[in-house]
Parts: C-alpha cells; structure tokens; sequence
C-alpha cells in the first residue's frame, strides 16, 4: 500500500490519471465546488469502486461530469433549448441539471434511477483532465458517506489515510475550492423545474433564464445527491443555534464547545468567525468545521445563517450536518420560489 498521496498537477499527472480512468479504477479531482471521487460514467465497475470507497448508500445517486452540452446530450434524454440556455449562462459552473437517464448509461451512475444528474465543472485541473479522458466523469465528494465534503486535498488524505480499499488512491492538488460547497441541482426531468439542492446558483439566477423554479424543502433522499436528513456532518455532535444562545455558553466559559459565528466578535474560546458575506462564507464553509472537529470539544455550537435566498445553500447544508436545530428561527428562511 503506498498512498492515498497527494500529487502536483502537471502533464505527466494527468495524463497517469486519465489512464487510470481508462483502465477502470478511480482518482480524486479538484472541482470549483467540492473534491471529487471519479470514475468512469460508463463503466460499472468503477460506479461501484465508488459507492464501495466512500460507504454511499446505493441509493445516493452520482452527478456525471462532462465538458459541456454536446457531451451531456449523450447521456441524457430531453435535453432542449431551455437546456442549452442553462448551460449557456452556467456552464461550467456550479449547477447540476437533472434529466432523464439514457439507457447507454449504466444505473449505477444514477442510484438506479431513471433520471441522471449531468453538470460541467469549471476548474482547470478537472476540465484538463476530461479533455485526456475523453468520456463522462462520475465524481461525488470525496469524503467518506456523510461526512462532511473536501475543499482541499489536505482533508481528502486525512478523510482515507489508514483505509485499506484507498491504498493506491492518487489525490490531483488543485488548490483550495474557490466555491466550497456542492452545486446547485435543478430538475428539469417533469413538468415544471425546482431546485433539489440549493447552491451558489439561485432559483433567481435561473429565473432569469427560464422562468420562475420552485425550490421546495426536502429532507430524506430523492433524485439529487446530498439530499439524505443526515449530511455534511462533523464527527463531534454538532447544534445549530442562534447568536445569543451560543455567546451564553462562551461567556460562561464551557471548555468543552467549540464555535463557529458569522461575521462580528466573540468572547474567548474555541471560536471561528466567518465572513458575513454569502459566498465568502460558503468557501470557507467545510474547512471551517473539519478545524473545530479535530479540537478536543465535545460539541459544535454553529450559528443560524441570517434570512435570505443568498443563505439557502449555507442554511441547507448546517441543517443536514446538525444534530439539533434551534427552533427560535424557521427551518427555511429562504425564497421559495425564485432557491443547493
């Protein structure tokens, strides 16, 4: 066993990685959203290296990662002008859109579902990468199932070292995720689209392309990735609390929490403030709770994002990854009808 390891990007790297796609086995890709666990999208045996690896549930489906719309095209049924619209503003970028799945792609790529969930990232490693392979590039993050995702290639080692299956796992350093946290998804597989999973793409990003799109709560796991009640989630329990709640505990000198606040002061402690800006925010996100989670506290003591469309994806991901929810404020807080 010699790794998982990381690697520099250069030419000979990616050209080992496409080989190693090629000849059925994984590599973990920088994306601008999350790092991701890649295989091939057409071959079934490395779909289920993949779902093996990281302990995903069969039913968590993939998102497959193409070039663009001429690739995407390929895999998918229904593709049309609101399609090409989407990816003509979007793409690459932080959105994933649902279709329905061509039956050249195995189930697996899909959870065994009838839909496929397509998007076309924008890093320069991942796309350098795709341009080698040549072929679509299934790639969840590469954390273990539920954990929280990888926005550098620091935490995917820390995420595999010791796990036997991940000896030989290469990681393509491509430097800190400048997004942070996974894509919006947007099913357009019926009649009408909504918003699976919100990200830094809003619903009123896309309104201004289509129209009006739903984004609908859910909690249990559906048609997009990441959707399942418990996501995201650190190792040490984790609350999600108001301000004044969490200050409480500081001021009153519990050593035994650590803290995660957005924009302002704080008093002394295992704290870490975030910028109050959304998307500074959600870059900073994931590396943020790996920090606090590998203290010595006992408890996470995270902030309730402020209302506003701009915190759904935030709100979203804080909610999945806690054990407690403060009901002082709404589980949503978000606009629900033009919000990953």
């Amino acid at each position: 066993m010699t790794g998982p390891r990381i690697v520099t990007v250069d030419d000979v790297a990616l050209d080992a990685a496409s080989e190693q796609l090629a000849s059925g086995g994984l590599i973990v890709m920088p994306t601008e959203t999350v790092y991701g666990l890649a295989g091939s999208t057409r071959d079934s045996g490395a779909l289920e290296k993949i779902y093996k690896l990281k302990g995903r549930p069969g039913n968590n489906p993939l998102i497959a990662h193409v070039l663009g719309a001429d690739e995407a095209r390929g895999l998918v049924h229904g593709w049309n002008d609101c399609c090409d619209q989407l990816a003509e503003r979007f793409w690459p970028g932080p959105l994933t859109i649902i279709l329905q799945r061509d039956e050249s792609v195995p189930a697996l790529a899909s959870g065994g579902l009838e839909t496929l969930a397509v998007r076309s990232p924008s890093h320069p490693v991942a796309r350098a990468l795709m341009t080698r392979f040549g072929h679509p590039i299934s790639a969840p993050s590469a954390n273990r199932s539920g954990d929280v995702s990888p926005t550098c290639a620091e935490h995917v080692l820390s995420d595999y070292l010791g796990v036997e299956e991940a000896g030989d796992l290469v990681v393509l350093d491509g430097g800190p995720c400048d997004v942070g946290i996974e894509s919006t998804v947007l099913d357009l597989s019926g009649s009408d689209p909504h918003i699976l999973r919100p990200g830094i793409v809003s619903a009123e990003d896309l309104a201004e392309v289509i129209g009006k799109v739903s984004s609908p709560m859910s909690m249990s796991q559906g048609n997009s990735p990441g959707t399942a009640t418990s996501h995201y989630s650190p190792h040490t329990p984790m609350d999600l609390l108001d301000r004044t709640a969490i200050e409480q505990h500081l001021e009153a000198g519990d050593e035994q929490v650590a803290a995660l606040l957005i924009g302002g002061t704080a008093p002394a402690g295992n704290v870490i403030i975030l910028d109050p800006d959304p998307a500074t925010c959600a870059r900073k996100l994931y590396s943020a709770l790996r920090e606090l989670d590998a203290t010595t506290s006992n408890r996470l003591l995270v902030e309730l994002p402020p209302p506003g469309f701009q915190w759904d994806a935030i709100r979203d991901r804080l909610q999945r990854a806690s054990t407690q929810v403060s009901m002082r404020r709404s589980a949503g807080g978000g606009s629900s009808g033009g919000s990953s």
